[in-house]
């Protein structure tokens, strides 16, 4: 992905924290392909990469800002 960057991840209450959704809206934005998503890390714990959310407020802070800027979806990891 990004080999100079250290991989932060971070939990479903730090991205509600940060991002001012709560855990509905943010699964609902996942699946429409609008949000980063989550890693599966056991059947009860999903972490989120930190350098996406913060992309993807950055993305929506310019999008406020600029109403020509378009919204990119989220990037599949594979």
């Amino acid at each position: 992905m990004y080999p100079d960057t250290p991989l932060r991840l971070i939990e479903r209450r730090e991205v509600e924290r940060r991002v001012g959704y709560r855990r509905k809206r943010i699964r609902q934005l996942e699946l429409a392909g609008k949000f980063p998503r989550r890693i599966p890390m056991s059947a009860r714990r999903n972490l989120w990469i930190e350098s996406e959310i913060d992309h993807w407020i950055r993305d929506h802070i310019a999008a406020a800002r600029c109403p020509a800027v378009t919204l990119t979806r989220a990037p599949r990891l594979r």
